[in-house]
Formats: C-alpha cells, structure tokens, sequence
C-alpha cells in the first residue's frame, strides 16, 4: 500500500513536471515570435524638399557659396593675446 502512494505521487509529479515544461517552451515559443514580428523599428523616410533648379546649382557651382568665418574668434575674444 505504501509503494502504491509513492507510486501515484511520482506519477502526479511527473504530470506537473511535464505540465510546468509545456508551459515553459509555450512562453519561450511566444516570446521568439514577438520578437521577430516587433523586430527593429525603421526611422521614417524624409521628403525632399529641394527644387530640381536648386539642386541644378548646387550640382554645377560645387561648394562656391560656402563662406570663410568673418570675424570669429573662438575663446581668443576675451583672452590676453588679442588686446
């Protein structure tokens, strides 16, 4: 009789055991899946809002409308060497 308890006893616990393994790969199996279905958020896609003769000119001049600083000196403007 006491074998028989012990027996049913490991049997239930081996259900449970399976039973907690089941739900175990069930949640592994959902979180893989959310995973690929979330992947990597892609940033949107700007709009040009060049017109074609802007972009015309900036093709053909290349970088002549770019300045050189007029008048600008960085951290020197307060310094002992400029006086």
């Amino acid at each position: 009789m006491h074998q028989r308890l012990q027996e049913e006893a490991l049997r239930r616990r081996e259900h449970e055991l399976a039973e907690r393994e089941v739900q175990l790969v069930e949640r592994e199996l959902n979180m893989m899946i959310l995973q690929q279905v979330i992947g990597k958020p892609t940033p949107k896609k700007r709009c040009g809002k060049f017109r074609k003769s802007r972009l015309k000119l900036l093709k053909a001049g290349g970088c002549k409308n770019i300045t050189a600083l007029s008048g600008i000196v960085y951290g020197l403007k307060n310094s002992n060497l400029i006086s």
